[in-house]
């Protein structure tokens, strides 16, 4: 959006995590070759070049304005995004992942823009490429503070509030949540995305994609596990000599639920994989050596 605003692309603005993932990048491929298509290749290289050299290239005004005949650029904040999943399933019973409910939120801001108003009522497509079961935690969190009583209730009889509440562990302002988003995460803490799931299927009457739903029966075929600063050299090690790693199928990867992670951290356990007895007998348990 402050691109096609300003025609400044800046690979060294600030990065924000959001709950649209494949929308935070700081170097977008797509808009690459946007610009080839538009300038040429040999004006899209010096730009890209400059990008990485420098960290930053803008735009001719000519070159920004040829790209405004066509594109116009908007965004949603994290509570915009929760708004638009929640609007579309109360008032069209259609469920959408964070990533098109932004794209709902943008088409909201272009009807409302007073340049618009002839095309408002035109018909639009709004494209969308996830599923809203690959964001399970981020999709009920928005349905959950839908004033539909059926959510709520179908939410409560499928985890049992009053169990998940009793068990619930209150972080609410170390992650600096709002109160209603701190209450439906105390709710959910002790499930994992695969039991999430059915449980935004049962709400939403949308079937679970085949692909997500046989997660939950497939068996866990690669069980190494490392700090992410030593997955570099790991993956370099398996590479060069696999046969040295048999080991590796001696080792299980305990899954833990969110609240006993979260208990785990705060009582100082920095690792959540379990030995075998073999290992434990035999003492070679060493996490930087797998």
């Amino acid at each position: 959006t402050d691109f096609f605003t300003t025609g400044l692309y800046d690979r060294e603005r600030p990065f924000y995590v959001t709950s649209s993932p494949s929308m935070d990048i700081l170097i977008s491929s797509n808009l690459e070759r946007l610009l080839s298509l538009t300038a040429g290749t040999e004006k899209t290289a010096a730009m890209m070049e400059k990008l990485f050299s420098k960290g930053s290239f803008r735009l001719s005004s000519d070159l920004l304005a040829t790209l405004r005949e066509d594109f116009s650029a908007y965004w949603a904040d994290e509570e915009e995004t929760e708004k638009s999943i929640r609007t579309l399933f109360t008032k069209e019973r259609y469920l959408v992942d964070p990533h098109t409910a932004v794209a709902f939120c943008a088409y909201e801001k272009w009807r409302s823009d007073e340049k618009n108003m002839l095309f408002a009522d035109a018909p639009t497509v709004i494209l969308s490429t996830a599923s809203p079961y690959k964001f399970p935690r981020r999709v009920l969190l928005a349905l959950d503070a839908a004033e539909d009583r059926s959510v709520r209730k179908t939410r409560d009889r499928m985890i049992g509030r009053e169990a998940a509440e009793e068990g619930a562990i209150n972080d609410a302002a170390s992650k600096k949540m709002r109160p209603e988003e701190a209450d439906a995460m105390e709710r959910w803490r002790e499930l994992d995305d695969l039991r999430l799931m059915p449980l935004l299927e049962k709400i939403s009457g949308a079937p679970i994609p085949a692909a997500l739903a046989a997660l939950s029966s497939t068996p866990l075929y690669n069980k190494i596990a490392c700090e992410k600063s030593e997955m570099a050299a790991l993956t370099e090690k398996l590479l060069q000599k696999p046969g040295e790693y048999e080991e590796k199928k001696e080792i299980e990867i305990k899954r833990v639920p969110e609240g006993q992670r979260a208990k785990e951290k705060r009582a100082g356990r920095k690792q959540a994989e379990v030995k075998t007895e073999k290992e434990k007998a035999a003492g070679r348990f060493r996490r930087k050596k797998i």
